[in-house]
This record gives structure tokens, C-alpha cells and sequence, in this order.
């Protein structure tokens, strides 16, 4: 009696560990913020699907309410972002997509500024073969004096 409930616990332990790695690790993509392709002057949200499975981009939500994701780079894209319309994006495995980042103060992107001005974005996502079970976000800590590096960056 005592083997099976030693089997036991050792399939829950292995069944918890699989649980919290596929939870925590397997299938999330990576949220970095880069420079543009489209200027030096400008920064991107750059989202890689690195999963075998496509990725379902929920909500993107920034704080302070000055810093803004949008859709894409087209006026009306960038205008929807300003105001802080919600989008949802569905990456394909393997898949590499950007969003432009604005911000509201254009003092904080001056060169000679020295404000930290951090900031926070947090990002909402799903794997697609299990859309209702929620996943930990993506939380990206930064701040305005670094996107000023990423202008200077080489």
C-alpha cells in the first residue's frame, strides 16, 4: 500500500512540474523593444512567436498613459493608439511582428534630457489551443532614458 501511494506522489510532483513549465516557460513569445526599421528616431514593440503553435496577442497596456502601443504605423493606426484602442494580434509560429511605440511628452525623447521616466507594459496572451486557460504576462520594465539610448545605439 505504501508503493502506490509513493507512485503516487511522485506522478503528482511530475504532473505539478510539467503544469508550472508549460505555464511558465514552453510557448511564450518574446517582447523586446527595439529601434525601428522605419527610422533611427523611432522605436518598435517587437513581438517573436517562438512556439510551434500560433499566439493570440490579447491586449497590450502601458503605464504611464503617456507611452502608447498602436496597431501599425499608419496614421490612423498611430491616431487609434493615442487614444488607447485595444487590438488583438494573431501570431503564425515563428512569426516576427512590430508595433510602433509613441509617446505623449516629446520632452522625454529630447537628447539633452536627463529624466528616467520609467515606465511599465504589460502584455495579455493566449496559445491558441487553449485560448480560455490564462497565461502569466509579458511585463516589459523600461523607461524614456532608455529608449533615448536605443536613438544613440550604433
Amino acid at each position: 500500500m505504501t508503493t502506490i501511494t509513493e507512485v503516487g506522489a511522485i506522478v503528482g510532483l511530475l504532473t505539478g512540474i510539467f503544469t508550472v513549465v508549460d505555464r511558465f516557460i514552453v510557448g511564450r513569445p518574446l517582447v523586446t523593444i527595439v529601434r525601428s526599421d522605419r527610422g533611427k528616431s523611432l522605436r518598435d514593440l517587437r513581438f517573436q512567436n517562438i512556439s510551434k503553435h500560433s499566439v493570440l496577442i490579447r491586449r497590450i497596456w502601458s503605464y504611464p498613459r503617456w507611452l502608447h502601443i498602436s496597431a501599425d504605423d499608419s496614421v490612423e493606426g498611430i491616431a487609434r493608439g493615442a487614444i488607447r484602442e485595444r487590438f488583438t494580434v494573431l501570431l503564425d509560429s515563428g512569426e516576427v511582428r512590430s508595433f510602433p511605440i509613441t509617446v505623449g511628452k516629446s520632452e522625454l525623447l529630447d537628447p539633452d534630457s536627463k529624466v528616467l521616466a520609467p515606465f511599465i507594459i504589460l502584455v495579455s496572451w493566449r496559445k491558441t489551443q487553449s485560448v480560455w486557460l490564462p497565461q502569466f504576462p509579458r511585463i516589459i520594465f523600461s523607461s524614456a532614458r532608455t529608449l533615448r539610448q536605443l536613438r544613440k545605439a550604433k
